[in-house]
């Protein structure tokens, strides 16, 4: 096979004066009814399957065709040693009219990362009145407008990046009318052709990535207080993580993304409530993932509480009384049980009241002969539920016993 393109510097300044790029994504050759179309000044001119770069060589114009590697946009230019240049340039398709795939906001060529599949249009650059856009001349190329398109409306025709090889390659038929270049093949497995041919690129399909999160702990539910952790460990196993947006209740509750940690955790614990959660996450080539809803709960736990009375009718909390020595104290269990489940309630059924450190009763009521002063007070209840809490409390200050002393009389 040999493709030798010769092109002529002089003949073409002014057309690729913004186009000087020594490292481009798309390699090879297409080929078509005008014949050979390059895709890179770097390229295998003889057919024995190495490159040869004439880019930086006097007589040759450094070229090629380059794909973002983020939006899949194509820019750059391709060469024709019959009609010249095809251009990828926005500038080169500016204003288009035919049909532009759904979510495409031009008809700028570009590899969608997901589906594979190559939309939108180049343009040959003869058919301008100069350089490579503006205005269309007259007389250009027996009345073909130049456009060649990669995607068929109706899907009769298509191109799509192959990644089965090493490098990918492009694949199947882009269409120039019929007026001057018709068919472009991509490949030539796909024309049948026995001359090898083809345009490759190191660019790989954009793996989904894989929103993922786990309980800490695993049953995702804890009580008031304790923490309840949503590891954030999405993956992308082509790129990387850029941004993560936890919803709740279907409602965004907030996001991380670069340059910041792009893997933000998300933390119960503190409020009472149970809540419906999501993760959304993004990687660097836009492409999304979101994790179902899952439920998480933070339960309310048992709050030990207790009151005091000097009467068994007026209750009080214990600092409020002010009792005098000797006194009958009664104390009563006002305690909060824990939830089995939300909004399923426990029962408190195991108390132990102590007083300055020593067991006086094991009932959710007790009477206490006897009121000293600096007296510690201290309940600790436990629930159906099995949780267990505790509260102390000092007792009001305590009014000593009258005293009585002789006087000598007057």
């Amino acid at each position: 096979m040999s493709k030798k393109v010769l092109i002529i510097f002089i003949l073409l300044i002014g057309v690729l004066t913004a186009c000087q790029v020594l490292a481009m994504d798309l390699w090879g050759w297409a080929y078509s009814e005008i014949g050979w179309v390059s895709f890179n000044c770097n390229n295998d001119y003889d057919g024995d399957g190495t490159r040869e770069d004439h880019c930086a060589i006097s007589g040759y114009v450094d070229y090629g065709v380059d794909v973002d590697d983020i939006s899949g946009e194509f820019s750059g230019y391709a060469w024709s040693e019959n009609i010249g240049w095809i251009s990828f340039e926005p500038a080169s398709v500016a204003g288009c009219d035919h049909f532009v795939p759904a979510g495409a906001t031009s008809c700028q060529a570009y590899i969608d990362f997901l589906d594979s599949k190559i939309y939108g249009w180049a343009r040959a650059c003869s058919v301008f009145d100069s350089g490579c856009s503006g205005t269309v001349t007259s007389t250009s190329l027996g009345g073909w407008s130049g456009w060649i398109k990669f995607d068929g409306a109706d899907s009769w025709y298509k191109t799509h990046l192959d990644n089965a090889p090493t490098p990918s390659e492009l694949r199947e038929w882009g269409w120039g009318d019929n007026v001057v270049i018709g068919w472009v093949s991509l490949n030539n497995i796909d024309a049948g052709a026995v001359e090898d041919y083809e345009v490759k690129t190191d660019l790989k399909l954009n793996n989904l990535p894989v929103a993922s999160f786990i309980c800490v702990p695993a049953s995702c539910q804890v009580y008031r207080g304790e923490a309840l952790i949503l590891d954030n460990v999405s993956t992308d196993s082509d790129g990387s993580i850029t941004l993560s947006e936890w919803y709740q209740d279907g409602v965004p509750l907030y996001s991380c993304s670069l340059p910041a940690d792009p893997l933000c955790d998300n933390t119960y614990g503190t409020t009472r409530g149970q809540w419906d959660v999501k993760l959304y996450v993004e990687d660097d080539k836009a492409a999304s993932d979101e994790t179902l809803p899952q439920t998480v709960t933070v339960l309310r736990d048992i709050v030990a509480s207790f009151q005091c009375s000097l009467d068994g009718i007026t209750w009080l909390v214990c600092p409020a009384i002010m009792p005098v020595e000797g006194d009958t104290l009664y104390l009563k269990d006002t305690s909060s049980p824990s939830e089995i489940s939300f909004g399923n309630d426990a029962v408190v059924n195991i108390w132990s009241w102590e007083i300055d450190g020593i067991n006086v009763g094991n009932t959710s009521e007790i009477e206490y002969e006897g009121v000293i002063p600096s007296m510690i007070i201290k309940l600790t209840v436990t629930d159906s539920n099995g949780r267990t809490g505790s509260k102390e409390e000092p007792l009001g200050g305590v009014m000593p016993l009258p005293t009585w002393r002789e006087i000598p009389p007057f």
